[in-house]
């Protein structure tokens, strides 16, 4: 029976993810996250699965973090920012503390078996899976979420320093609350718009991959059927962080305008 680490469990691609993983009964999830109560308040039905044991801790808890990734196949790095703080620093925090986990556990024991890093990024990081948007409208978007993926990348990068771990990139279009639309894996391209629950599968069949095929590559996934929502939101989201990269000083008063 396969045991899977979640971190960001309470988020909404770190929930998706583990209700894909729950599919199936012979998948135990480890969940990660700053408030177990949150957490079941949040998905009460896994309180009482025999497949779900929650870990609390902050993302510098190293201790407890390293408890929640031993002995699991593969651990989905889920946490994120999902507004542009000048200060933001989660994913770099979030790749420190499970670099640190990762040491601890061999501290422990130096034969251990150590899971795979499945790690959520965003397309808009790299600039040839964004091909097919106009130039300008890259621009804005890059712009918009200047500091969440510069975070991003420097989070990457140091990750892939350490070629001792084995890790994958994820990086999907945007995102959308909708159902599933049946999904693929593509190392080319991203597509906008696509489900949370999409993204999710696609990250679990990267887990299950019973080779090293995805191993360091950035992986999108898109969506294969037509009629996924639009998420009509986008331009007030870029609007606001387009104001927060020009304006830094004023993101406190920014980030209490409705979201």
């Amino acid at each position: 029976m396969a045991s899977y680490a979640v971190i960001g469990s309470t988020g909404t691609v770190g929930g998706s993810v583990i209700d894909v993983l729950l599919q199936s009964p012979e998948r135990n999830v480890h969940a990660y996250a700053r408030s177990t109560k949150k957490l079941f308040t949040l998905h009460p039905e896994w309180e009482k699965s025999p497949n779900v044991r929650a870990f609390q801790g902050n993302l510098d808890d190293t201790e407890v973090l390293a408890d929640c990734i031993s002995d699991t196949r593969s651990v989905f790095m889920c946490a994120g920012a999902t507004s542009n703080d000048p200060k933001c620093d989660v994913a770099r925090q979030q790749a420190k503390s499970v670099v640190k986990a990762i040491d601890e556990l061999r501290k422990r024991d130096s034969q251990a078996r150590l899971a795979q890093l499945i790690i959520l990024s965003s397309a808009a990081t790299e600039a040839y899976l964004m091909s097919d948007l106009p130039a300008v409208f890259y621009w804005l978007l890059d712009t918009a979420g200047s500091y969440i993926y510069s975070d991003l990348k420097l989070a990457e990068q140091f990750l892939r320093k350490r070629d001792d771990i084995k890790q994958v990139y994820i990086k999907p279009g945007g995102l959308v609350q909708d159902v599933a639309h049946g999904h693929e894996l593509n190392t080319e391209r991203q597509e906008t718009f696509l489900s949370f629950i999409d993204l999710a599968g696609g990250m679990v069949d990267v887990a299950e991959a019973d080779d090293d095929r995805w191993d360091l590559k950035n992986v999108s996934v898109v969506p294969t059927s037509k009629g996924t929502k639009v998420e009509w939101g986008v331009p007030y989201y870029m609007l606001k962080g387009l104001l927060c990269h020009a304006c830094p000083w004023l993101y406190p008063t920014i980030a209490t305008w409705l979201p």
